[in-house]
């Protein structure tokens, strides 16, 4: 499969972080008021609106995140061993086996004419699985300046280029398999629109657009049926009261609910609401840092319960950042996140427990942690989660050193020491009881 480019531009930066959590964690961003908002200064966020209709449409595929992988495999690359080229690889639930992803008989994986090596200058097209053996890829410098999204073949060829734009400033995208939902800002724009993309024909219809006042972001944190969840907050301060908001957007026909409105509180000292957000299951989960509250509210039904107000407080008792991050739930328990340092002590350490609140009960139990892994001469607290399949998770699972050899820019060579990083599949009861139970399936970098 030839790939034929004009541009020089470096390789593709992959979207790997910003697509593969199954939710997105909001702290929203400090702005002005929003469409359909009050503008409202109140100390607490709006309640929700009763239930308009149901989320899921009869007949249409609900919506679903887009990863960089599926319940079969996973896909990464890196560095050729030669350095010449990168290399895009799959790794194998099935087989535990990682290899070059090309379908091609016979290829030796080390020319411009597999699908799967990209040499200087030529943009790496990392496959994302939507269905029936279509792919999408997100690459920069593909065919001008900016992101070009691109549908692949089954030999991961590139087909067609569906759609160019400055970036993808969503954290997050959804599909049916047949669309894509996303979050951009045109060139020239200063506000960011929630676009539907056809996989098959390329047109592009934009649903909701967060206003034309200047400096307004827009981004996709979850999904329900074939709804969208987004939030809707400023860029910028502003003396004027300001409000961070949360919509419920048709999928299809573009309708906006308002569903919160949350007060900016102090945003240039980090956090700019006392809210942090998740959404999972068709249920908007709530982390009040003034309580400690933590509340669950269906989508569907918009009924609002308290799960916990157990969960610890900030470890370093606001001596510096702290963040509480909704990621998902395993066997009933929802998986809560902390960071906590403290500004006022440079030889302190970062915290960063995990706590498990179990949905039934609501009882908080600190996480029992993994084995920490040493790359680069540090050691990494084991939590990074590449994907989350039905009863298992993708986790870094092992870090080896090792010293390569590369050249100056005077010619002249010289070495590295470094470490090559191993993820595999972790149980989640094994990996909520931090028992490193793991079965390996490649290297990631």
């Amino acid at each position: 499969m030839k790939k034929t480019f004009n541009q020089t531009m470096p390789c593709a930066v992959r979207l790997a972080a910003l697509l593969l959590v199954p939710a997105v964690c909001v702290a929203f961003s400090g702005c002005s008021a929003v469409p359909g908002s009050s503008g409202s200064s109140a100390a607490e966020p709006s309640p929700f609106p009763a239930a308009a209709e149901p989320a899921t449409k009869p007949d249409l595929p609900s919506l679903r995140p887009l990863y960089q992988g599926d319940e079969n495999g996973y896909y990464t690359f890196m560095t050729a061993a030669s350095g010449d080229y990168q290399q895009v690889l799959y790794a194998d639930y099935q087989t535990g086996t990682q290899a070059p992803a090309c379908h091609i008989t016979g290829c030796t994986h080390d020319s411009p004419s597999c699908p799967a090596c990209f040499f200087t200058g030529v943009p790496v097209t990392l496959p994302y699985p939507v269905g029936d053996g279509t792919y999408l890829s997100f690459v920069y410098g593909y065919d001008s300046d900016g992101m070009s999204i691109v549908r692949l073949n089954q030999d991961y060829g590139v087909e067609q280029v569906l759609y160019h734009c400055n970036y993808i400033s969503s954290f997050y995208c959804c599909t049916d398999g047949s669309s894509l939902w996303f979050s951009t800002c045109p060139s020239g724009d200063s506000y960011d629109r929630i676009k539907r993309l056809d996989l098959s024909t390329g047109g592009i219809t934009t649903l909701f657009d967060a206003g034309d006042t200047s400096g307004q972001s827009a981004n996709i944190i979850g999904c329900t049926g074939r709804q969208l969840v987004v939030s809707v907050s400023p860029y910028y301060d502003s003396s004027e009261p300001q409000t961070s908001c949360l919509y419920l957007v048709d999928a299809d026909t573009g309708a906006a609910e308002l569903l919160r409105e949350y007060p900016i509180t102090n945003a240039s000292a980090g956090r700019t609401t006392h809210i942090s957000t998740a959404v999972l299951d068709d249920t908007l989960y709530e982390y009040d840092y003034t309580t400690g509250e933590l509340t669950a509210t269906g989508l569907a039904d918009r009924q609002t319960r308290t799960v916990t107000d157990a969960l610890p407080p900030d470890p370093y008792e606001g001596r510096g950042a702290f963040d509480v991050t909704i990621t998902r739930i395993l066997n009933g328990q929802l998986v809560v996140e902390y960071y906590s340092n403290d500004w006022t002590d440079d030889n302190a350490e970062t915290k960063t427990p995990v706590y498990l609140v179990d949905l039934a009960a609501g009882t908080v139990a600190e996480k029992p942690a993994l084995p920490p892994l040493n790359w680069n001469g540090y050691d990494h607290t084991s939590t990074t989660i590449l994907a989350q399949l039905q009863d298992r998770l993708l986790v870094l699972c092992r870090a080896e050193p090792y010293t390569r050899t590369t050249t100056g820019t005077d010619g002249a060579p010289y070495t590295i020491q470094s470490s090559h990083r191993y993820f595999g599949l972790i149980s989640y009861a094994d990996y909520l009881t931090g028992t490193p139970n793991y079965t390996e399936v490649g290297m990631l970098d």
